[in-house]
């Protein structure tokens, strides 16, 4: 292996004639060749000859000029930072196709490492600092990578359609200042990978955890996630477009007959962590993954989109597509058409591609990303985008069906009044079925206000079959229809629903929280209190996780333990509900009693059911009663889950419990 000999640099210097330039320096090496060759010399030279001759052909495409060769290394020149890096990509590009089907023995490694900066020419040979740090970084790259110094990073970040892993500061030797250095991310080679152990490695990606189950389910080989496309048109504020393009190819793929493909959130749930594929796919339970990029300038766009095998990391497809912003919906069917062919299967008929204005896009990609981001005081916002983007183009089904959810979701959240916000939540979704009866959001979202607020168990299970029937993909309407399952006291059919949605959509929360509900209706304790964790480690911050821990612990009669994990809900309402429980079932009546005052005084308004789970977990019926016909009147959507809530287990024996369960038209006569 050869390590240049930097100390003799200015010795080798003469007065004969220098030219200076600014340049960048590509410096190669093969990974083991020095112990190959004391092992078995003969296999080193026959590896060492193809290994150039495999490279020399790359140097020249982009304009790279070889200045030598030292043993198993190249020291090459090229005109710019892009070149350098384009050259060095397709170099492993290469190598990684040509060591797929060979032994380990007869693999080509090469580490690569490339600098831009002040070079002197003398006598056929090249000096300077731009070499020296060149040579540097390049053992950094570890085996088949790129190492690159900040300097190439900033000339080639918004030209180069790949990403960046960012190494610590990095002292090199004979170099006074310690460098930022980044490795190119390969398609085929994610970050994180350490594969070198001179590679700076990045901490554990915040969030990797196992799935659900403790036991590795066997993979789909129809499986896919499409990961989040890298935003690549400079500007930060046109995430929310690249987002956009992933999810609406996710939502052709769905359609797709035999791929099961995971749903957004948990495919999200990676944007930003160096995390390798390997690891992805393992999470999220699939075989394959979809990566890729978007350019958009003006009115045109630019995706570039990769298929790649999670097992080894190989590409088996790739492609770039540019094309007017309005033929979006036509490039995401091709793009979802090759995929579905590289994997054996059939797209099927789809309706031929809406052409779309490219504004009223934007803004509706804008106002599903503001949703997306679960923040209540931003609903407005998002309503505001969604109804903008129909000013433009009123014919959108899905922009209506998008509006229709957000103002459930807004007026259930208290921040429209229920009358308002569903009435209007009701006409968008009829006006999203009314544009495209084939579309299942349209269903979705008019069950979803059948729920919440008409509180029309049989029309809303129609709409959702409706919805799930369309796509039987979609995790949101699975989720839905696990809820609804409980609410009718469908415990199996809630569970196995339950385990479809975390299925589908293993790091989404809402559909955890779907499975916890599910679990404590059908009373399974001990499942609900492994589960909880679970969540609470993939989302500390959440309440609802933490209460489902609390009730779990509670309804196993381990009051202290309950009492204690009440103590750590973030959300004050949610804390003094389920510690005015706890202290209960600990003797301390006197406590239970301050933070069930507490509890009213400062949120009555708003946790009304809440109250009267207090009260009847107490035995005190009459103010349970009080504050449920009170729920009932508010239509506080609490009420929906009265029909199997063990909290309120205490109420069944009253004769007022019948009475009041039929108001909700929940009585199982009503329900058949």
């Amino acid at each position: 292996m050869f390590t240049p000999r930097l100390s003799n640099v200015a010795c080798r210097m003469s007065n004969s004639t220098e030219t200076r330039k600014l340049a960048a320096i590509m410096f190669t090496d093969m990974v083991g060749y020095s112990a190959l060759s004391q092992g078995n010399d003969r296999l080193a030279q026959e590896l060492l000859e193809e290994h150039r001759a495999l490279l020399r052909p790359l140097f020249a495409r982009f304009n790279g000029t070889e200045i030598k060769k030292i043993g198993d290394a190249f020291l090459v020149e090229f005109h710019s930072a892009l070149e350098a890096a384009q050259c060095g990509i397709e170099i492993q590009r290469a190598l990684a196709k040509r060591n797929h089907d060979v032994s380990a023995d007869r693999r080509i490694e090469i580490k690569i490492g490339i600098h831009i900066g002040d070079v002197v020419h003398r006598g056929g040979d090249v000096y300077g600092d731009g070499v020296n740090i060149a040579s540097r970084i390049e053992p950094l790259a570890g085996a088949g990578g790129i190492c690159i110094s900040m300097d190439v990073e900033r000339q080639i970040r918004n030209a180069l359609e790949a990403r960046f892993e960012k190494l610590a500061p990095t002292e090199l030797k004979n170099i006074s200042v310690a460098m930022d250095l980044f490795r190119i991310i390969l398609p085929w080679e994610k970050a994180g990978s350490g594969r070198h152990e001179d590679v700076q490695k990045p901490k554990p990606a915040t969030g990797s955890l196992p799935l659900v189950s403790s036991e590795r389910p066997t993979v789909d080989p129809k499986s896919v996630a499409v990961l989040a496309f890298a935003n690549l048109s400079g500007d930060k504020e046109n995430e929310y477009f690249s987002d956009g393009i992933s999810e609406e190819l996710l939502n052709v793929l769905a359609k797709v007959q035999g791929l099961k493909v995971t749903a957004r959130t948990s495919a999200f749930h990676f944007k930003g962590k160096y995390t390798a594929i390997p690891e992805i796919a393992r999470q999220l339970g699939v075989a394959h993954v979809v990566e890729g990029s978007v350019r958009k300038s003006g009115g045109r766009v630019r995706i570039t989109a990769q298929l790649i095998k999670a097992s080894d990391g190989f590409h088996i497809w790739s492609d770039t597509f540019t094309r007017d912003l309005q033929d979006i919906f036509a490039v995401q069917d091709e793009i979802a058409g090759l995929i579905a062919k590289n994997l054996q299967l059939k797209l099927g008929t789809i309706a031929p591609a809406r052409v779309v204005d490219p504004e009223a896009y934007r803004l509706f990609l804008q106002g599903r990303a503001i949703f997306n981001r679960e923040i209540l005081e931003q609903y407005a916002k998002a309503i505001e985008s969604y109804r903008a983007s129909l000013a433009i183009d009123e014919t959108s089904a899905e922009a209506w069906a998008g509006l229709s959810k957000t103002y459930t979701i807004s007026a259930s959240s208290g921040m429209l009044t229920m009358e308002a916000g569903c009435e209007l939540a009701h006409e968008a979704a009829r006006r999203a079925i009314a544009l495209d009866p084939n579309q299942a959001k349209g269903y979705a979202s008019l069950g979803l206000v059948q729920l919440n607020y008409d509180w029309d168990w049989k029309g809303a299970a129609d709409s959702l079959e409706q919805a799930v029937a369309l796509a039987p993909g979609d995790v949101d309407t699975v989720g839905l229809m696990a809820h609804h399952a409980a609410i009718t006291g469908q415990r199996e059919r809630s569970l196995q629903l339950g385990r479809q949605a975390m299925e589908l959509d293993p790091l989404n929360l809402s559909s955890g929280y779907a499975r916890l509900r599910s679990l404590t209706n059908a009373g399974h304790f001990a499942e609900l209190e492994k589960e909880a964790e679970h969540i609470i480690a993939l989302n500390p911050s959440g309440f609802r996780s933490r209460m489902f821990l609390c009730l779990s612990r509670l309804l196993q009669g381990r009051a202290d333990e309950a009492a204690a994990a009440a103590e750590q809900v973030p959300a004050d309402w949610g804390r003094l509900t389920t510690l005015a429980c706890a202290r209960f079932a600990q003797g301390r009546k006197s406590e239970s009693e301050a933070n069930l005052i507490e509890l009213v005084e400062k949120f009555g308004e708003h946790a009304i059911y809440q109250v009267a789970q207090v009260h009847a977990f107490r035995g005190e019926a009459d103010q349970a009663f009080a504050w449920l016909e009170k729920a009932y009147r508010q239509r506080d959507s609490g009420m929906t889950l009265m029909k199997d809530d063990p909290v309120l287990k205490n109420l069944h024996g009253d004769d007022r419990w019948w009475p009041l369960l039929r108001k909700m038209k929940l009585a199982d006569d009503q329900l058949t």
